[in-house]
């Protein structure tokens, strides 16, 4: 019976279809229903069923793209790119479901709003972007975790199971990493903190500008902090390495110290060249120390041989009074003002070449401390001199010349001695009477000792020193007789030759040279 219902309703939908052939349009009034008897009063035409579709137009993308003046509304099935129901929407055709998810996303128009988050179906296995094509610009909001699943800053970068924590490179502006602290904690624009496992907290590789790495943070009392665990590592601890012409660390400060170094076990700062050109340090300026050592061991000469003349080497050396020059840009070099007593270089190299080193700086670099772009500057070379190996030949001329003191001295004891009819047994006495040379000379420690012997019977003996100008320094009483040991308090003393004398019972025994250097 229900087939015959359904046979005589698709005939009545035929009948009435062939009937308005000619017009081209469905019944004006009532509706039409397959598979069911009273279709719903709001529908042209219902169809039911429960193991049939309905099939509408199948075509690919060209023949939809062909369909001449689309109506809004038009329904068609694609076959290709991207499959699925499409619609017209009066302006362009439109999705409206797919069979298969669009991988290149060409369906999506640019500014694509996603209002969920993305999470990948694998856990870090999927890339955002490849080697070859990277996205463009990324904006955030909130903080960025790398390395770990918890970000406790901005940006928490943590690289325990790589060689480097954070690696920048930038090949074209001038810093491969900017950190900008806000006016509140924390109080640092950048901290760095190296595990036990990495080589380094952040390296930063710039081979254009200037700087390797630069972090700029106003009224902080610390601009960079960067800590290594593993301090008995063999792998170094570098804070700044450049490749370029510019330095690996620049510091400059207006009141305060531009780069502090310290140490408990260890050098404070270090520095090292490897061309023997070069200066390990530089300083355009004048420098202070409370020590200095230079090295010195005889483990480390050769071909070590006695200095044959050091007065033949004085007698050839011009001492100059001098100013410096401050004119043009050899204000640049800040070389010391007023007057000064030295040598010249030149005069120098042709006695003492060893003494006398080629050196040069560019203004360019004066001007900042380091290189500036685009801009050459002017080399200002100059001859530098090591004032330390003239000490060696002062101390071999008063050796050479207290040689000819004591031959002299010898000489007038044995003229005055000769021209006396008979010594009395004072004068006698006095003969006994001596004096040595202070150990250690030059002095050292701001100390020197100096060995004597007066005679038994002696009613007054006294050392007077004298400085190179005859002036008298000191005067010191001397109670004990026989052998005995004066130690000189040489720290009020400046730098130079002095000579010290025995008086015994008013008559001068010995005169001897001394020779006071401090560092």
């Amino acid at each position: 019976m229900k087939h015959i219902l359904l046979l005589l309703l698709f005939t009545s939908v035929v009948n009435v279809l062939n009937t308005k052939a000619q017009t081209n349009t469905f019944p004006s009034s009532g509706n039409v229903g397959i598979g069911l008897l009273n279709p719903n009063a709001s529908a042209l035409l219902e169809i039911k069923s429960t193991n049939k579709g309905l099939l509408i137009p199948r075509m690919n993308q060209t023949q939809r793209n062909a369909i001449p003046s689309p109506a809004t509304g038009l329904l068609i099935y694609q076959t290709n790119a991207a499959p699925g129901f499409y619609v017209y929407n009066g302006t362009a055709w439109a999705a409206i479901t797919s069979g298969r998810a669009n991988t290149s996303l060409s369906n999506l128009s640019a500014s694509t709003a996603v209002s969920q988050s993305l999470v990948p179906g694998v856990d870090s296995a999927i890339d955002l972007g490849s080697s070859t094509k990277a996205w463009r610009k990324l904006y955030l909001k909130d903080s960025v975790a790398i390395g770990t699943t918890t970000a406790t800053s901005l940006l928490d970068v943590n690289g325990i199971t790589k060689s480097v924590g954070f690696v920048a490179t930038d090949t074209s502006m001038f810093g491969g990493l900017v950190g900008i602290a806000g006016p509140t904690s924390p109080n640092y624009a950048l901290t760095i903190n190296a595990t036990t496992n990495s080589l380094a907290g952040i390296t930063v590789t710039d081979p254009i500008s200037n700087y390797g790495f630069r972090c700029d943070k106003t009224g902080a009392f610390e601009v960079i902090v960067g800590t290594k665990s593993s301090i008995n590592s063999n792998t170094p601890v570098i804070g700044g390495y450049n490749t370029g012409n510019g330095p690996g660390i620049q510091g400059n400060a207006n009141t305060g110290t531009a780069v502090s170094g310290s140490s408990q076990q260890s050098y404070g700062i270090y520095g090292n060249t490897g061309n023997i050109n070069s200066f390990a340090g530089y300083f355009n300026g004048n420098v202070f120390s409370t020590g200095n050592f230079q090295t010195s061991d005889e483990r480390l000469k050769k071909n070590i041989k006695d200095l044959e003349s050091g007065m033949n080497i004085i007698n050839q050396l011009h001492p100059k009074t001098y100013q410096f020059r401050n004119d043009g840009n050899y204000a640049y070099l800040h070389l010391p003002t007023g007057n000064h007593i030295g040598l010249l270089a030149q005069d120098l190299e042709k006695v003492i070449p060893e003494a006398v080193k080629d050196a040069g700086i560019n203004t360019a670099k004066l001007k900042t401390g380091r290189p500036v772009e685009g801009e050459k500057g002017e080399d200002i070379n100059f001859k530098a001199v090591n004032y330390t190996e003239l000490i060696p030949v002062l101390i071999k001329a008063l050796q050479e010349q207290d040689a000819k003191i004591k031959i002299l001295t010898e000489m007038v004891e044995k003229l005055s001695v000769g021209a006396k009819a008979s010594p009395t047994s004072s004068e006698i006495k006095l003969n006994e009477a001596s004096l040595e040379q202070n150990i250690p000379n030059p002095s050292a420690n701001n100390s020197t000792k100096i060995n004597y012997n007066i005679p038994a019977g002696a009613s007054k003996a006294e050392m007077i020193i004298t400085d190179a100008y005859g002036k008298k320094v000191k005067q010191l009483s001397l109670a004990n007789h026989g052998k005995s040991t004066l130690s000189i308090d040489t720290m009020g003393l400046s730098s130079g030759t002095y000579t010290y004398t025995l008086y015994v019972d008013g008559k001068m025994i010995e005169a001897k040279k001394m020779m006071v250097a401090k560092n």
